[in-house]
């Protein structure tokens, strides 16, 4: 066959291949489209669950219900009291005789039976504390305790908006690059087919052949192996949202970045305010309990008595009522509260410490974020630019190839060096996310 005919036919083969894989890729795009659903970042922030954020929000409701009960202690406690008693042997003691005989003898004593075979007792008590110290300390510290709990709460929620950006982003980044691959090995089956004819044709050695086979085999695993680790970034997700693995998540790393503002997280020292807080509280607390307590009680009820078990019986109910105001003056508790005192000092002086260095740290590590942030920002926009630059190479490359006019070793180092550029880009993109998560 000459060998203008044979360079024709072999043009025509050419096109009528690109003409296939451009028609299998809008079918593939065409099923993706149908089959696949888009998932937001904003949709699984919305619908995702975390147990640290459930236990925190428990937690906080447990603070609350304490503070209650603290509160509740200002309240009178009123509660109904009844009890029945059989005595088996009645009381009886010694009496002067007397007082019931003054006829008796100087001195002289006689047996007296002071109750009777049925008692019983029926009434409403009242125990009401007109000033306890010990109540007010409580409250305080309960309303401390609550506000410690919202930091923890506040934390755990940011704590798992982070990891959710931070493992959507994953995702993201190796959908991008099983994209990449894919889009690498179906672009490289073109260049195959052109190589195939004309190896057949004798236009290129059997070594040239064999680079492109070994491109391709390669281009088939980093489309496995992307395929694979695209499936265990979704698994990893699992614990926050229920995963479609077949969907596909349509929000772009630039902006999941975009969309992430820089937080510095200062709860460890909010903490350590509130634990000092707590501790200056419990000092207070020690010094108002030397105060005396004051406390009101009353009751109002009825009693029975009768040898007979006659209840129902209102000859035999004799009513009772009295009102009376305690007094509890701490004497002996002095040493323990002192030592206690001396105690909550030394870790006052310690959580002073701790929070100066909290402070410190804090603000240092802001300071570096922030210059880290800058820089990793720079590196992005620069390896974006290198990107398109190797991207551009590649095109170049490959109609080269087609053309004949390079070997296929050129093409393939490119390819090389087009994956190696865009994983420093994913990794850039990747590390400034972390920085903003930080």
């Amino acid at each position: 066959m000459p060998l203008e005919k044979l360079i024709n036919l072999n043009q025509r083969q050419y096109f009528k291949m690109k003409r296939i894989v451009f028609l299998i890729g809008i079918c593939s795009v065409c099923s993706l489209n149908i089959f696949a659903q888009d998932v937001s970042l904003e949709e699984v922030l919305r619908n995702s669950t975390n147990q640290n954020v459930i236990q925190a929000d428990k937690q906080v409701e447990v603070e609350k219900i304490k503070l209650k009960i603290q509160q509740s202690k200002r309240v009178p406690n009123i509660f109904g009291e009844a009890n029945l008693q059989r005595n088996l042997i009645v009381p009886t003691t010694p009496v002067p005789a007397i007082a019931f005989n003054p006829n008796a003898a100087d001195g002289e004593i006689m047996p007296l039976r002071f109750a009777t075979n049925w008692t019983a007792k029926a009434g409403l008590q009242l125990s009401f504390d007109i000033f306890n110290p010990e109540t007010e300390g409580n409250i305080r510290e309960a309303k401390l305790r609550q506000q410690k709990a919202l930091i923890d709460q506040k934390e755990a929620k940011r704590n798992a908006e982070n990891d959710i950006r931070n493992l959507y982003a994953q995702v993201v980044l190796a959908q991008n690059q099983y994209l990449v691959a894919k889009e690498l090995l179906d672009n490289y089956l073109v260049t195959l087919e052109i190589m195939k004819l004309r190896y057949d044709s004798g236009r290129i050695s059997e070594i040239e052949m064999n680079n492109t086979l070994k491109k391709v085999y390669e281009l088939e695993q980093l489309e496995k192996e992307a395929q694979m680790v695209l499936l265990n970034k979704k698994i990893a997700l699992l614990p926050y949202y229920n995963v479609d693995f077949n969907a596909n998540f349509s929000t772009s790393i630039e902006e999941v970045l975009s969309g992430t503002k820089a937080t510095y997280s200062k709860s460890n020292t909010e903490s350590l305010e509130i634990d000092r807080a707590l501790n200056e509280l419990k000092i207070n607390n020690i010094n108002m309990l030397a105060a005396p307590k004051l406390t009101l009680n009353g009751y109002l009820g009825s009693q029975f008595y009768n040898n007979q078990f006659r209840l129902f019986d209102t000859d035999y109910w004799f009513g009772t009522s009295y009102l009376n105001v305690a007094l509890r003056l701490p004497i002996t508790e002095a040493y323990e509260r002192s030592l206690q005192k001396k105690q909550l000092k030394y870790e006052n002086t310690i959580l002073e410490s701790k929070l100066l260095n909290s402070n410190s740290n804090d603000n240092i590590e802001e300071l570096q974020r922030r210059n880290d942030i800058q820089i990793l920002e720079d590196k992005v926009k620069n390896q974006e630019r290198i990107v398109k630059l190797s991207d551009s190479n590649k095109a170049i490359l490959k109609a080269q190839v087609e053309e004949g006019t390079v070997l296929v070793t050129e093409y393939n180092k490119e390819l090389e060096s087009y994956l190696d550029q865009m994983k420093k880009y994913w990794q850039a993109q990747y590390d400034l996310l972390q920085k903003l998560l930080k």
